[in-house]
């Protein structure tokens, strides 16, 4: 059943210290001030954080985004805990891993209560909502986010735009005011989810316990302030740091998607090695006597018009018979798969391609994304929900990565189902990451991550 699609409203709690004061450093130790200049975020009333009922995620002008932590990029850790107490000590045994203990100091970070956290003898995280004053800062901080393409900049004039009513953003900042990382929270499924996200920490600053600090603050608005049933993010499955975090913050991974990431030079090669691979498996298929049912294996994806050949009453009963609950859509976002949800996504996604059954069912489809970007081009992301049917996977990767090519792509980003990983390995068409530590190789997958109230 579709939810209830009335304005919801965050309980902001009343006088809660969170919003209405901050911790001023003075000497390595802290202090309260009253000052409603330097509070954050100012107290709101109720109408100031209405969230529009049409709104599942980010707006169509935000939404283009990589998700919390969808890169291997040590920077990016995309958990988060709740302070049940007074003090909490983070940090992590794992130098490798810029999430919580020094690596030189062998220094551990303490969340306090109020506005401020001690990571070690020289520094006192304060917190407040990013600033227009801030851009400069955010654009040292992500300059070596994904390889310079960081989509955080090009989405800062919105997050302060709706700073209160459709994000809320958290920055950490030293003695001086000067920005040492922040992170981002939405609210997504009409309300329900609280999506973290773009999750950065300065370079200066990494391997100090900020993300942690960061990361438990902002959960703990998002369940003690603000509501929210459960908070969620993605991550790729090569980004130990965000994957540790998740475990030590009580995340657990909800499901997998396998990632596939052509490289622009080689997207018509590309193509075309799937498309030899869906020969060969057709051809396995056969020889063994195990060829699909009449109508499956043969059915080419067909693009719908406009979401009006697969209406999202229609997707949303293939995905009760299959037993999906997610959909993973806008770029590393996960939304729950509900009709409320499909019904806004058609608003900003491209046509469905759907794969139809002899009697004209709905067996599978696949959906797609573009993030414009002025500095980057086309970004084109797309998922494949096709159950555990290699030809049909097969099928449709081969029909996205085609719509790319028409489209101009400049980057691909295509997930499918993680059970499938290794069949397309072994086709050659999914490449593993190394684990630095042992050398040993994993296969690509976009992780989502959950915690409930």
């Amino acid at each position: 059943m579709a939810t209830n699609r009335r304005a919801w409203i965050a309980p902001w709690a009343e006088g809660d210290e969170l919003f209405t004061s901050i911790m001023q450093y003075n000497g390595g130790s802290s202090s309260s001030s009253s000052s409603s200049t330097s509070a954050w975020p100012a107290k709101a009333s109720s109408s100031s954080v209405l969230v529009p009922p049409s709104l599942p995620g980010p707006t169509p002008a935000s939404s283009p985004s990589l998700a919390n932590s969808c890169s291997d990029d040590a920077s990016f850790a995309g958990a988060s805990s709740s302070l049940s107490t007074a003090s909490t000590t983070t940090g992590s045994n794992n130098s490798n891993n810029n999430n919580g203990k020094d690596s030189n100091t062998n220094k551990q970070c303490k969340v306090k209560d109020g506005n401020s956290s001690r990571c070690d003898e020289r520094t006192t995280l304060r917190f407040r909502r990013l600033q227009k004053e801030d851009e400069e800062a955010v654009r040292v901080v992500t300059a070596d986010v994904y390889g310079g393409r960081d989509y955080v900049l090009a989405v800062l004039p919105q997050w302060l735009l709706h700073e209160g009513q459709k994000h809320w953003t958290l920055a950490a900042v030293d003695a001086k005011d000067e920005l040492m990382g922040f992170e981002v929270l939405t609210p997504y499924d009409f309300g329900r989810t609280g999506w973290l996200e773009a999750l950065r920490v300065h370079p200066g600053h990494r391997g100090k316990g900020v993300a942690l600090s960061i990361q438990g603050k902002l959960i703990s608005q998002a369940f003690n302030t603000l509501g929210f049933q459960r908070v969620r993010y993605t991550t790729h499955s090569s980004n130990s740091t965000s994957c540790h975090l998740a475990a030590r913050c009580g995340l657990r991974t909800a499901t997998s998607w396998g990632v596939l990431n052509p490289k622009n030079s080689s997207f018509v090669t590309f193509a075309k090695q799937v498309a030899a691979a869906r020969e060969l498996v057709g051809g396995q298929s056969q020889d063994q006597s195990k060829r699909p049912s009449k109508g499956r294996r043969k059915a080419e994806p067909v693009l719908a018009d406009d979401g009006g050949f697969a209406t999202a009453e229609e997707l949303r009963k293939l995905a009760l018979a299959k037993g999906w609950k997610y959909l993973l859509q806008s770029y590393w976002k996960a939304f729950d798969f509900e009709l409320d949800n499909l019904e806004e996504l058609f608003k900003t996604h491209e046509p469905v391609l759907v794969t139809r059954g002899s009697q004209q069912e709905l067996l599978a489809f696949s959906w797609a994304y573009h993030r414009h970007d002025e500095r980057t081009g086309l970004d084109f992301y797309a998922t494949m929900y096709t159950d555990d049917d290699l030809d049909c996977t097969l099928r449709h990767i081969e029909a996205q990565v085609q719509l790319a090519i028409e489209a101009n792509a400049s980057a691909v980003t295509l997930m499918y189902p993680a059970s499938l990983e290794s069949k397309l390995h072994d086709l050659g068409l999914a490449d593993r990451h190394k684990d630095p530590v042992d050398g040993t190789k994993h296969p690509k997958l976009c992780k989502l991550f959950e915690r409930n109230r």
